[in-house]
């Protein structure tokens, strides 16, 4: 049974589900929102102008108004130039309903799209512009501006992202943060605000003395820009609202579930990764791959992955045939025959492994030399613009890869738009490149990139899973554009190796951070050390997300891995057919802590660490079954972690 309804009356639309309401008005000022409702309850505190962009330097806005400029006393006057050409009502998917209302904007063509939900208190907008027999260029893109709070605005609370502490009513972010979360506490309501622009391109403000609550592109540090051809079309990126009653807590479930309408599909809910790289770095070879690929196959786990260290630098990627005399070829096919998914390290963001045309797609600086990923100009690799043939190259290069060894998974690494390291200069000042312009639209077009390479590796080779990892994207954060063009997102390199550095217990720490605001089964934080007794606290700790370990397996244990086995098969069955989509932390103590992973249909997974002298107790409104002892009863001895799951 359906719940959403889009209503039209006249030149009124509405979009309401059992939560929700949204009414939007045309009329010859213009297109403005004149409602937004959650449980009854009006939240919009001042009409505005919904949308805003310049085209070719003349600044459109989607409603005619006369503005008082707070911030410097002025008066501003906003003239709408749209004229309105039709509406129309669809069911893109099972999920959402859509309404587009479609403009003239002189001989260019203007939708914003707006889908609400079947099943959530939630909302998706974003914006279609087509140019018409001229070229286009778009910058300063306000995709949605629509001022909307729980209450009074000064009752609320404002959170950035994932930092717990709220800041101040009146802010800007650009590039750092792809949503926000407002809360009232007086009246026990909020709503979580997402932009799914990638990296560097986010953008937020809040200003509720302009009636300003605008989601759109960065114009400042990372300038959003876009030249269309005659007839192109340019799809904005979204906003996504989802609203809740009670604590923030209480509306994790929805938020994720939003975030998740717009990620690809998950290829298999069930993966356990090993990768090579902690801590034998490059130091690989045939036999030490087949012998660590046994190892990881007779515990269970299902993708086996080789890092760096696998080709010969400045060689065009040559297979170095002193650690692989037979080349690829062999180790691929013992992998698979061991029942493993094949995953594979790449390059993409600099010369590194190149031997020819290294600077005939580097990006540039403005003073016209290349820009290096490092400190030291003379030896650090040249960094590849992604808005040029370099992209090219790269789809080529993959769809080899994928083609002779079978390759299932690949991690794509290396800064090419920006560096989590800060090292990095941003965009690329060259003029010649296919994908690009100039500095202005380089950073567009370098995700466009992107996007382009993911996209046409999945035409070729449908159930090939595609990771850009932090470092691709330039950021450790794990954020909504990086996880829509990732099926599985690695965040990081912490790995507990060395305890005076990071402990998983502080790994730990982060994921709870992170997993609780974004899909869990999507997010490959770190690469947890299996080794020694501390190998089964750091596979529990992986299983905060889709997990991913490291570690020579060659000097685990028996009795080690007896107990990875026992984690691996009672999670791959627990996953067997759909992930675990929610996550919560159930206690995070100075002495002990516990996460559970839970599904709509009643699955769970509970980790439990007691760093305590004495037993640790937990109740749990579920029966769950220790997968070590079989006992029924959430009991950890002191200074031990268990795994427990529903019966």
């Amino acid at each position: 049974m359906r719940t959403a309804k889009i209503t039209v009356e006249g030149n009124t639309y509405a979009l309401e589900n059992r939560w929700i309401k949204r009414v939007i008005r045309v009329d010859a000022h213009g297109v403005i929102t004149t409602n937004v409702q959650y449980l009854g309850e009006e939240l919009l505190k001042n009409i505005h102008h919904e949308f805003q962009m310049a085209v070719n330097r003349v600044l459109l806005t989607g409603y005619s108004e006369r503005l008082l400029r707070i911030v410097d006393g002025n008066e501003e006057q906003h003239t709408c130039d749209l004229t309105f050409l039709d509406a129309e009502v669809s069911v893109p998917d099972e999920d959402f309903q859509r309404l587009e209302l479609r403009f003239a904007y002189g001989e260019h063509r203007l939708t914003l799209r707006y889908e609400i939900a079947e099943a959530l208190p939630a909302m998706r907008k974003r914006l279609l512009f087509t140019a018409g027999d001229e070229e286009a260029m778009l910058e300063n893109v306000i995709f949605d501006d629509t001022p909307i709070a729980p209450g009074e605005v000064s009752e609320c609370n404002c959170y950035v992202g994932m930092n717990p502490q709220p800041v101040s009513g009146c802010f800007t972010r650009s590039g750092d943060t792809d949503f926000l979360r407002i809360h009232t506490p007086v009246r026990k309501k909020g709503f979580y605000l997402g932009n799914t622009a990638p990296g560097l391109l986010r953008y937020f403000l809040v200003y509720p003395d302009w009636d300003n609550l605008m989601v759109g592109y960065n114009a400042s540090s990372a300038p959003f820009c876009r030249h269309l051809a005659p007839g192109e079309t340019f799809v904005s990126a979204e906003s996504l609202t989802s609203f809740y009653s009670g604590t923030a807590e209480d509306g994790l479930d929805d938020w994720r579930a939003l975030v998740r309408s717009r990620l690809p599909r998950l290829e298999s809910s069930d993966t356990v990764m090993y990768s090579s790289w902690i801590p034998l770095y490059k130091s690989i070879s045939e036999q030490t791959i087949r012998d660590l690929a046994e190892r990881a196959a007779s515990m269970g786990f299902t993708a086996f992955v080789i890092d760096d260290g696998w080709f010969l630098p400045e060689s065009d990627w040559s297979i170095d045939a002193e650690k692989f005399p037979r080349g690829l070829e062999p180790v691929a096919a013992h992998i698979h025959s061991l029942g493993l998914k094949f995953g594979l390290w790449f390059n993409i963001g600099t010369d590194y492994g190149m031997k020819s045309e290294r600077e005939r797609f580097a990006a540039l600086q403005a003073d016209g030399t290349p820009k290096r990923l490092g400190w030291d100009y003379h030896k650090s690799p040249t960094v590849q613009c992604f808005a040029s043939g370099h992209c090219d190259r790269m789809v080529a290069k993959l769809d080899e890869l994928a083609t002779r060894y079978g390759v299932d998974y690949f991690k794509m690494d290396f800064s090419s738009i920006c560096s989590p390291y800060g090292i990095l200069p941003y965009g690329c000042h060259a003029t010649d490149h296919a994908g690009h312009h100039g500095f202005a639209d380089s950073f567009a077009g370098m995700y466009d990139g992107f996007r382009r390479l993911r996209e046409t590796l999945k035409e070729r080779h449908p159930h090939l899973m595609l990771d850009f990892s932090f470092e691709s994207f330039g950021f450790e954060e794990p954020s909504i554009g990086a996880l829509a063009c990732s099926e599985l997102n690695h965040l990081s390199n912490l790995n507990a190796l060395n305890p005076a550095r990071h402990t998983v217990s502080g790994i730990r720490g982060d994921f709870y951070r992170r997993a609780v605001l974004l899909p869990p089964e999507r997010l490959m934080h770190g690469l947890p050390v299996l080794a020694g007794e501390g190998a089964g606290e750091a596979f529990l700790t992986s299983l905060c997300g889709a997990p991913l370990v490291s570690g020579d397996l060659r000097k685990l244990e028996p009795a080690a891995m007896q107990r990875l086995r026992a984690f691996v098969t009672a999670y791959r069955k627990l996953t067997s057919h759909d992930p675990l989509t929610g996550f919560a932390v159930v206690m995070n103590r100075q002495d002990a802590d516990a996460f559970r992973r839970y599904s709509e249909d009643g699955r769970e997974l509970w980790c439990v660490f007691n760093r305590t002298n004495e037993l640790l107790r937990l109740e749990s409104a579920k029966r769950l079954l220790n997968v070590e002892t079989n006992a029924e009863e959430i009991v950890v001895p002191p200074h031990e972690c268990a795994m427990f799951t529903t019966l």
